[in-house]
């Protein structure tokens, strides 16, 4: 889970411009503790974009797809109080 908090907070602190990509990284930031238990169309619904500007995002990022990273935060599931 590690990994998909540094790579989303990577892009945050490297990005120049405060573009789609730029909100998508904090959307999903800050909503971390739930990813693990969305589809891709929710979580793309959460970061008010569509589900192919998310698959693409994933990609950018590094990550073969949305999966990917649900995967990795399934693994790792934070509590509530953290």
């Amino acid at each position: 889970m590690q990994i998909v908090i540094y790579t989303l907070l990577n892009y945050i602190n490297c990005c120049i411009d405060q573009d789609t990509n730029y909100d998508i990284a904090k959307c999903l930031l800050l909503n971390i503790r739930i990813l693990s238990k969305l589809s891709l169309e929710d979580t793309a619904e959460l970061c008010n974009v569509s589900s192919s500007t998310l698959k693409r995002f994933c990609k950018v990022i590094g990550f073969d797809n949305y999966s990917t990273i649900k995967k990795l935060l399934k693994n790792h599931d934070l509590p509530f109080n953290y």
